[in-house]
Formats: structure tokens, sequence, C-alpha cells
């Protein structure tokens, strides 16, 4: 499953950020490791931020932990991570568990821009859908693509797949496609935007939504069309209407201030390099201007 596989890189990121010579145990004993908990489908994205990251600073060690947007706040108000990755914004009630405790809620920075796939298997020729069929399909209490336009393979209902509720996807999804209806029922509900991509890979009648940069060549994605919007647009198109931006949540600790370790890697983040690589896999990086934002909110926190 997608999920072992993002832990075992992770696992193997902590083992390979020792870079140096692997008999410096003086070395060793100054080694920082610095928690990454949250988002799910981030951690591709963050893996690769860490792998490059540790090259150039091989006394920290980075540890990933994807269990969801919701296990962000969490962790970061217990001190067990530095770091949460976040697809969706934290919450009021999520931030206020941190002043109830006398602590400074984490600071937000936003990292890229992910848009939200709507998949189904590569041989499915369905051409084209807009938000009211999404409801239609997706929405308690589905009506087993009645609303679908367009030929489905060898008449078969849809079988839906989609991220769990941890999953700062799944919140998303339901908001911006759905208008806040509950999921139907039928909704089959898997652990991350790989886990959703590889069962409809899979499934000839199947049909998910996932974090683009998840996507093979197993599945195609469907465009999307909007109210008010001609056409239809794939993931890759500016107007396509489920993007969102994505975060990475920075602790100020116990007392109020950034870890050292914590600011250096965020600060390669939102470098030149750091946001190519969003670019790559497939997010879209900040402007000019958002990451100039980013980079005054961040050095301007203690």
């Amino acid at each position: 499953m997608a999920r072992s596989r993002l832990l075992g890189l992770a696992a193997a990121l902590l083992l390979s950020s020792s870079g140096a010579p692997s008999g410096a145990a003086a070395e060793a004993s100054r080694a920082t490791v610095l928690n990454v908990t949250g988002s799910g489908s981030l951690s591709l994205l963050l893996s690769a931020w860490a792998e490059r990251f540790v090259r150039r600073h091989p006394l920290v060690h980075i540890q990933l932990a994807a269990g969801g947007s919701s296990t962000a706040p969490p962790a970061l108000l217990q001190g067990t991570a530095e770091l949460g990755p976040m697809s969706r914004p934290m919450t009021s009630t999520e931030r206020r568990t941190f002043r109830d405790r006398g602590l400074v809620p984490p600071l937000e920075i936003q990292v890229a821009t992910d848009a939200v796939a709507v998949l189904v298997h590569r041989n499915n020729p369905v051409p084209c859908l807009s938000l009211a069929d999404l409801q239609g399909l997706f929405g308690h209490p589905g009506q087993d693509g009645a609303a679908l336009p367009g030929p489905w393979p060898s008449g078969l209902s849809p079988v839906l797949y989609g991220s769990t509720s941890a999953s700062g996807t799944y919140a998303f999804f339901k908001g911006a496609a759905l208008g806040g209806r509950d999921f139907s029922a039928a909704l089959q509900e898997l652990p991350g935007s790989g886990g959703v991509v590889h069962a409809v890979g899979q499934d000839p009648a199947g049909i998910g939504f996932a974090s683009a940069g998840y996507l093979t060549a197993a599945v195609r994605a469907v465009p999307l069309g909007a109210a008010g919007r001609p056409g239809c647009r794939l993931p890759d198109d500016p107007a396509y209407p489920l993007r969102r931006p994505v975060f990475v949540y920075v602790s100020r600790g116990g007392e109020g201030e950034i870890s050292k370790p914590a600011r250096t890697f965020m600060r390669y983040v939102l470098s030149p390099e750091g946001q190519a690589t969003a670019r790559r896999l497939g997010y879209q990086p900040l402007s000019l201007d958002e990451r100039a934002r980013a980079l005054r909110r961040l050095e301007g926190s203690p």
C-alpha cells in the first residue's frame, strides 16, 4: 500500500540524513531530530524537500509521519512535532487549544498550491464532470452516477473512493465540491491520496478524489467544469475549480520561539530550489510575492 511505502520512505530519510561518515560518533551525538507530523497528501513533497535538505545539513535528521492533516495540531500541541503539514487551514477550534494551554499557536506558512483531482480508471471514457455531478455522485445519499453525463464502462455503477475523514483532502472536497453536504455512505475511505489512486487504478468502475501530485498512468484525471466558467479544466489549469493552498504549521514551542532547525528547513522550502521541487511534483509553486510574504512571516516570528 502507498501508506506503507511512504512510512518506509520516511524511515529511509531518517537513516540517510546522517550523510557523513557512519563512524563519526561525535557528530552523531550532536545531531538534531526534526519531527514532521500531518498531511498524507503532502508526504511526497515533504519527503522530497527533506531528502534534499539533509544533503546540505547532515546533522539534522528528519522524521516524517503522515496520518492526515488532523494529526498535525495535536502533535504540535504535545510537542511531538515541530512542523505540521496540512492540506487545509487550521480551524479556530484547533488554534484555541493552544491558547487554552497558554501556548502561542503555530505559525501558518503557505508552501504551495495543490489541486484535488477527480480521477477514474485510465480506460474510463467519461469526458467531463461538473460540481453538480460530483454532488450527485459523492454526496449523501449518493445517486449511483445518475447525474453523470456520457458513458460509464460496461454499464457498471461507479464505485466511490476517497481519503479518510482525518484528511484535509476529505474536508476540502466536502466543502468545495459537495457544498458541505455529507458524503455518500458508499464512499470507501482509504488512507491517503496514494491509496485512492491505487484503488481507482485497479477498478474499471472506480472514481475518487486525491491530490493531483499522486496521479499515475493507471488513472486519468477528469476535466471539471464549474458554474459560470465555460469549458472543462484539468488540474494543471489555473482555472480548475478544486485548487487549494497547502500549509506547513511551525511550532513556536513553550517559549514562543521557532527552533533553528525548523526555521532553516522552512527557509529551504521557500527557496527557489524548494519551490522548483514543488513544481516538479505537480504543485503550483508560490509566486514571488507570495514567497516574499511567507518569508517575512517566518523571519518576523520569534
